[in-house]
């Protein structure tokens, strides 16, 4: 009637939930690396959820005002405010210019960091 408790080949932890964490880990055919692709694929994508509806901060709209002029201007005041407007796009273009070439320099260097060729030809 004894002879049911009595342990044959069995381990130090075996029985108990050492033993069993121990089987479950060590003993086991469980593909660990597929466990956690499958849980980690659905957990980005609640994550990104999650973040989407997070609220932004608030920012201030931005104003844009409409410069009018009158309406008996002269053929010279008109050339004159172009002069003035084509000194201020030509600045904004140099700035926009010099920024894509930053931007353009920082692709470089990744892709050289890579090895890949982005040289046009």
């Amino acid at each position: 009637m004894i002879s049911f408790l009595k342990r044959r080949n069995r381990s130090e932890y075996e029985g108990t939930v050492l033993g069993d964490l121990k089987a479950l880990f060590v003993n086991s055919s469980i593909n660990w690396y597929a466990l956690i692709g499958a849980i980690a694929v659905p957990g980005i994508i609640a994550a990104a959820f999650i973040m989407e509806k997070m609220k932004a901060e608030y920012q201030e709209p931005e104003v844009y005002y409409i410069t009018s002029y009158k309406a008996n201007r002269s053929l010279a005041e008109i050339k004159a405010q172009q002069a003035k407007d084509e000194v201020i796009r030509k600045q904004a273009e140099a700035e926009e210019a010099k920024a894509a070439e930053v931007r353009r320099a920082e692709y470089r260097k990744l892709a050289d960091l890579f090895g890949m060729d982005v040289e046009q030809k």
